[in-house]
This record gives C-alpha cells, structure tokens and sequence, in this order.
C-alpha cells in the first residue's frame, strides 16, 4: 500500500554505496526527472537544424511511438497525481508537506520544459485522444501561471 502523499514517481532504484553517505531526509530529484529533461534537451537539440529536422520527418513513426509512451506513461499521470493533490490542499482537505511541495516544484520544471515538445509532436497524430491533449494543454497553461510566467505560456501554447 502507498504511503500518503507518496506516488510511483517518487521510487527510486538503490543507490550506489557512495550515494548511501548523504544525509538523511535530503530529497533527492527523481532518475526519471533528468531523463525527461535529457530527452527535452535532445529534441530541442534535434529541432535547431535542418539536418535534425530532416532526421525528424524520417522517423516520425518512432517520434509517435516515443512521444506517446512518454507521455502516456510518465507526464499526463503525474499531471494528474498533481492537480488532485493541489486541488486537495486548496479545498483544505490535506496539507502538503515540504516533501511534496519539492516534487512539485521539481516536477513543474520538468513538465513545462518537456511537454509542449510532446504536445507539438502528438498533436499531429492520432495516438492520444483530443480531450486528453486538450487536459494537458490546460494542465501545461496552468503550470506556466503558476510559475507567473505568461510569456513562456503565451509562446508555447500559441
């Protein structure tokens, strides 16, 4: 059973001995986090030239499959996981602790700087339904105001 407040985001794989000797109760970014911003990196990378985009338009089949399991699997979860549990602290029915309130933050970060890459690219196919890219386009605006940051909201949402 899972604990309050925890998710299957937040497992982590054992650490390495050397990691074992920080301190406890030290939070500590998610694997998954820096793979997310990785991939963000390289499609950014890939997006800035032509030879990138070419690349891009031949594999548009493994840019679908990757964007949709991407998404599916690891953004529109924890978009969900994350406005119920702000909805919750907003009606006053649970307060976050700085636990959660770090994994927001962090994942905020993560998820306005990966998802409207995803978006652009599942928005032309047909692997993931409109309402759910609707949610997370809402979702993606919600986290840029959040952040109060209504340029970045304005220019990746269009």
């Amino acid at each position: 059973a899972k604990a309050e407040g925890e998710d299957f985001f937040s497992k982590e794989e054992s650490a390495p001995a050397e990691e074992e000797a920080e301190p406890a109760g030290r939070w500590k970014r998610p694997e998954i986090m820096d793979r997310l911003l990785e991939m963000g990196e390289c499609l950014d990378r890939t997006m800035r030239d032509a030879t990138g985009r070419l690349f891009t338009l031949s594999a548009s089949d493994l840019m679908e499959d990757v964007c949709s399991f991407v998404f599916l699997t690891f953004a529109w979860p924890k978009i969900c996981y994350m406005q119920d549990i702000l909805q919750q602290d907003e009606l006053k029915e649970r307060v976050l602790k700085d636990k959660e309130k770090n994994d927001i933050s962090e994942w905020s970060h993560v998820l306005r700087r990966i998802l409207p890459m995803l978006l652009r690219t599942l928005e032309k196919v047909a692997t993931v339904d409109a309402l759910t890219l609707c949610s997370a386009g809402d979702a993606l605006a919600q986290l840029f105001l959040q952040e109060k940051d209504s340029k970045s909201a304005q220019s990746e949402l269009g």
